[in-house]
């Protein structure tokens, strides 16, 4: 490939004979290879050119050759280039010491999973430098940084086995990593306990069932979202709305909902129109809910529809709260008046009591089942409503 003038192959081989890497190491050689690299404007071979000016490896040492030669394979999108670009700002290496510069470039780097620029990055934030010291960006720099380390395959092993059809010993590793404070593995186990327990709660994995799995997946869930995960809050939300193992809290679901939303979640932002067109743990608000409904068009595409739908729901709400001056639902009172009818007609026992607030049918003989109809809102993401998705990977 070098013969046929490839520039890859030339930045390969100067790196192979500057490491001596299968040759006998050769700084001239691999400056050779380098220059020609660069000569035809390849970012990795202008990058390793810097390298050798900034050590003066096999060349006599210049800082502004290096300068140069970095700041052209930056451009280009290198991150190798854009770190080496920090390291020089931040230690005044033919330049003036900028710790600004250096945390722009080092982001630049880190956004490509560099992981000596996430780790300075995590420095910088932890001492201040270049930017307000901040402990929980810090972390979350430094934690990235962890997640590199060689236990990462353990979460690898426990993907392979579920495409392989195993549950219980993929679900113990993740369990595992998770209780460590991995958040993809809380997210996925949380994940897999949540599919189990919407397909079939009764039967048990990993020693649970019913209200404990659910429990379990509602823990997990918490964590994930405690470190950022948007899926993991509108889950958290859900549970709390529907009383999956948790008591029904509207309120907690609005605050769940509200935060995923403020991440352009299409379902969050849409389940908060819901609650504030009929008052459910929220003040009963037509223009927010309109407002939040546009906002779930704006995050997803396919949201239209549902949400042309519902909107034609809130403005039924709207006219009977202008007409007859009540805060209430009319769709919310004729699903309580389908829920008892349904729960009287099956025959259902008396002796539940129906919670008590706006979600809840006026009757005291209604089953779980029939209050949680009574509560159901429209769905605009598709399926059972698992929000969640496995992941391998942070980035």
């Amino acid at each position: 490939a070098a013969a046929a003038g490839e520039a890859a192959a030339y930045s390969h081989l100067g790196h192979m004979y500057a490491q001596g890497m299968g040759v006998e190491q050769d700084n001239a050689t691999a400056l050779e290879f380098f220059r020609k690299g660069a000569a035809k404007g390849h970012a990795p071979s202008q990058n390793g050119l810097g390298y050798m000016y900034m050590q003066g490896y096999g060349v006599a040492q210049s800082h502004s050759k290096a300068l140069q030669l970095f700041q052209k394979a930056a451009e280009r999108g290198n991150a190798e280039a854009q770190f080496n670009l920090g390291a020089m700002h931040i230690a005044g290496l033919g330049v003036r010491k900028a710790h600004d510069k250096a945390l722009h470039h080092f982001t630049l780097s880190a956004h490509q999973g560099h992981t000596l620029a996430l780790y300075n990055l995590g420095q910088m934030h932890l001492n201040g430098l270049g930017t307000a010291a901040s402990c929980p960006v810090a972390v979350q720099f430094l934690k990235a940084v962890a997640e590199r380390g060689p236990w990462g395959s353990m979460l690898m092993e426990a993907h392979d086995g579920l495409l392989g059809g195993r549950e219980e010993a993929p679900l113990q590793l993740y369990a595992s990593l998770a209780e460590g404070g991995y958040e993809v593995a809380q997210s996925n186990v949380a994940f897999l306990l949540d599919e189990h327990y919407m397909a079939s709660p009764d039967s048990q994995v990993v020693g649970l069932s019913g209200e404990a799995l659910a429990q379990r997946a509602f823990s997990f869930y918490k964590a994930a979202a405690a470190q950022g995960n948007v899926a993991a809050e509108l889950r958290l939300g859900d549970y709390l709305y529907y009383g999956h193992g948790v008591p029904v809290d509207f309120e907690g679901a609005a605050h769940h909902y509200r935060v995923a939303a403020e991440s352009r979640d299409a379902q969050a932002s849409f389940d908060l129109a819901y609650m504030y067109t009929h008052g459910l743990g929220l003040p009963s608000d037509v223009h927010l809910a309109e407002r939040h409904y546009d906002q779930a068009m704006d995050a997803s595409a396919d949201a239209y529809l549902p949400v042309q739908l519902a909107l034609l729901e809130l403005r039924l709400v709207a006219w009977w709260q202008a007409h007859t001056g009540r805060s209430n639902s009319p769709v919310l009172a004729a699903r309580r008046l389908l829920a008892t009818a349904w729960a009287r007609g099956w025959g259902i026992a008396a002796g539940e009591a129906a919670e008590e607030g706006a979600g809840s049918p006026p009757c005291s003989t209604c089953s779980t089942e029939a209050r949680r109809a009574a509560r159901a809102r429209p769905q605009a993401r598709r399926g059972r409503g698992t929000s969640a998705a496995l992941a391998t990977t942070r980035g």
